[in-house]
């Protein structure tokens, strides 16, 4: 019942997920990463991504970088995390997407591996300087001669379904029980799992999009609940 409740509840969030392609947003970011006359957010930007195409980011990261208060910063990393079928999987993939400037980094972590993703990311992190992939020092002269590291900000989306009532009964309970998980920090996109100091952290909320009838979610004639209609009401986000 645990596992039927909480694959539903992710396939539930993932067709409400907009994604958009990464590669039409990078030309605006390395200028954002460049410019000096914005106000700089933080030397090291990391946000939870859950496309599994790399291709692809969510529409809300994208809101959050750019919008309102463009969040300027040197490295900008996207991490995902998926779980393969190995019991005991325990490895990472990296994709400069922009050198020195977007980082990709794919985890891919066993159900029965402890998820510190916090002390996981520090190591691959440390495995990249070592290399010589990326710069953790911090871009103030004064501290750089002192060798001192740039700060890290992780950002944690929490994806919210503003129109809930909008779902079936059986939708709105598999997303109730995923927040339960979530609050006992079960899963990846949990604060919790990531154990990170409250200061550089936030979870900003991610407004997902709603269907516009409570059928739109039913397959033709097989009432398939993955059959996601192709009419959608996606409301803007006001944050």
């Amino acid at each position: 019942m645990v596992l039927l409740s909480w694959i539903a509840s992710q396939r539930i969030r993932n067709e409400l997920t907009e994604f958009v392609p990464l590669a039409e947003w990078l030309p605006l970011l390395q200028q954002l990463s460049q410019d000096e006359t914005a106000p700089k957010y933080v030397t090291h930007l990391v946000y939870l991504t859950k496309s599994e195409d790399a291709k692809q980011v969510e529409d809300a990261i994208i809101h959050s970088i750019f919008k309102k208060r463009p969040k300027r910063a040197d490295v900008y990393y996207l991490v995902h995390v998926t779980t393969p079928d190995e019991s005991y999987a325990r490895r990472y993939h990296v994709t400069h997407v922009l050198p020195n400037e977007l980082v990709r980094i794919d985890f891919h972590l066993g159900f029965r591996v402890d998820q510190a993703l916090n002390c996981m990311y520090r190591q691959v992190v440390a495995d990249l300087v070592k290399n010589h992939e990326v710069d953790i020092l911090s871009r103030y002269e004064s501290l750089r001669e002192q060798e001192m590291t740039g700060d890290f900000q992780f950002v944690i989306p929490n994806k919210t379904v503003p129109y809930q009532y909008l779902l079936r009964g059986w939708q709105r309970t598999a997303l109730r029980f995923h927040g339960w998980l979530k609050w006992l920090g079960s899963c990846a996109s949990s604060p919790k799992a990531w154990n990170t100091p409250p200061t550089a952290t936030s979870t900003p909320p991610f407004p997902l999009r709603a269907t516009t009838s409570l059928g739109a979610w039913a397959g033709p004639s097989t009432g398939c609940w993955w059959s996601c209609g192709s009419s959608v009401v996606r409301p803007r986000p006001t944050w």
